[in-house]
């Protein structure tokens, strides 16, 4: 965490309300950007973004600084996107040691070469709704991992941190991820 990072949180901490509002403005966007692939919904990712602030706000006084402050409010969004979901009933959250079915993909198969010039087989905008709507399949336990690995750039140890999962678990869910994203991607690349 940058130092200017640290004096702002340590402001608003202080009751520094523009201080807070600069923390706010500088990752409103990438969580935003987070909460609505997580959603696939504008006005959840909206509600789900406020949500996050103002309890990233109420408990300000509790973060210790042992992981950067992005890792703490993605972090908190993600729980948010896990709540609304158990509330909605849409998902049922596994642990590791139960048996995960995805379509057989507990151990790969034969896949495609993708090597073979796919984006000439597409251009890319075509690839990138392919893909979109790929992870969109992913189921949410998932996808959040991928999204905060491959999308948002956090490392195995910030995401252990956020779902308080152990990196293990994080590398596993992350492989499950790319497994499931490769079958579903072989096909359009065949």
């Amino acid at each position: 965490m940058s130092e200017k990072e640290l004096q702002l949180v340590d402001k608003s901490i202080k009751g520094d309300l523009k201080a807070y509002t600069r923390l706010v403005k500088r990752y409103e966007g990438r969580v935003y950007n987070f909460l609505l692939k997580m959603t696939k919904n504008r006005e959840d990712a909206e509600d789900l973004l406020q949500k996050t602030f103002v309890r990233a706000y109420e408990k300000l006084n509790t973060f210790r600084g042992k992981s950067s402050f992005s890792t703490w409010l993605f972090s908190i969004a993600l729980n948010f996107y896990l709540m609304k979901k158990r509330v909605e009933k849409d998902i049922k959250l596994e642990t590791l040691d139960s048996a995960i079915d995805m379509e057989g993909l507990a151990h790969p198969q034969a896949t495609v070469d993708w090597t073979e010039r796919p984006d000439e087989a597409l251009d890319k905008k075509e690839i990138k709704e392919i893909l979109e709507k790929a992870i969109e399949k992913l189921p949410p336990i998932y996808r959040g991992v991928f999204i905060l690995k491959d999308i948002e750039g956090f490392s195995h140890e910030e995401i252990s941190k956020m779902l308080d999962i152990s990196i293990p678990a994080v590398k596993t869910r992350l492989l499950r991820a790319r497994l499931f994203l490769r079958s579903q991607l072989s096909d359009y690349f065949h």
